[in-house]
């Protein structure tokens, strides 16, 4: 595929996560490199994982480990590594936020396939058997899934983010907020930054104790009272993604199991 022109805004070079990157790194090129990629995405922001061929056309005369450098922006979640049929792919999550596809591309169709919903490594449905023991104030059961060690098949990584079984709990569990019937992108992206924000939330069983908390919550299981002005708001999923609520609803669990210990 050849490289497409691409656009690089202002903000890119303010961009904090970056510098640090950039900081901690400096003889790997991790933000030359990330810009790079954009031209070798397809207009879904997807490119081919070839670390040697993408030196060749990403920075070529200067001295540096390519896939090391592509193992950085994995592990900073700038991108999501991936394999289809054998074949090696990775992903821009931000891509379709920063990158305005017209012309012939956007009538053409995606070159590389999706990324899998399940990958090796995830728990799948597992999720349907766990029950709700445990959900009562007087018991710890929930808490003690909300602080969970890592999950018994080691860390996931972030190409094996279970979007679909997190939105699937939150369907089950959240009874009274709408449905989520469309995995966006801004959905993925808030999924994803919940998972990697810390090992803990890396395990299903997290975010069911997680969504069984929420439900025993007025203000956010949709029965309110809601202040003046906001008599008809509802909460949603993309709400109760965000970091700030679930940071919360993790703290008020702990605080309510270390008072009543």
């Amino acid at each position: 595929m050849l490289a497409r022109i691409r656009t690089v805004k202002p903000d890119f070079f303010r961009h904090e996560k970056l510098q640090d990157l950039e900081a901690e790194n400096p003889a790997k090129c991790p933000m030359l490199v990330f810009a790079g990629l954009w031209g070798h995405c397809d207009k879904a922001g997807r490119f081919l994982w070839r670390p040697r061929t993408l030196k060749l056309d990403i920075l070529p005369f200067l001295p540096f480990d390519m896939a090391e450098t592509l193992g950085l922006l994995v592990s900073a979640g700038f991108i999501e590594r991936y394999a289809v049929d054998g074949v090696d792919y990775a992903w821009i999550p931000s891509f379709e936020d920063h990158q305005r596809i017209n012309g012939k591309e956007s009538q053409e169709p995606e070159k590389y396939p999706e990324p899998p919903e399940k990958q090796a490594g995830s728990v799948g449905e597992a999720t349907e058997t766990t029950g709700r023991e445990g959900k009562g104030r007087e018991g710890k059961g929930v808490v003690d899934q909300l602080s969970l060690v890592a999950s018994p098949l080691g860390p996931i990584l972030p190409s094996n983010i279970p979007y679909s079984e997190i939105i699937a709990l939150y369907n089950r569990i959240m009874t009274g907020l709408p449905k989520v019937k469309e995995k966006t992108q801004k959905r993925r992206l808030l999924i994803r930054a919940a998972w990697t924000a810390s090992k803990r939330r890396q395990t299903l069983k997290f975010w069911e104790a997680y969504f069984e908390e929420c439900n025993e919550d007025e203000f956010l299981n949709g029965t309110g009272p809601y202040g003046k002005g906001h008599e008809n708001w509802t909460p949603t999923f993309d709400f109760l993604m965000r970091q700030d609520q679930i940071v919360k609803v993790y703290e008020k669990a702990m605080h309510r199991v270390e008072r009543a210990a």
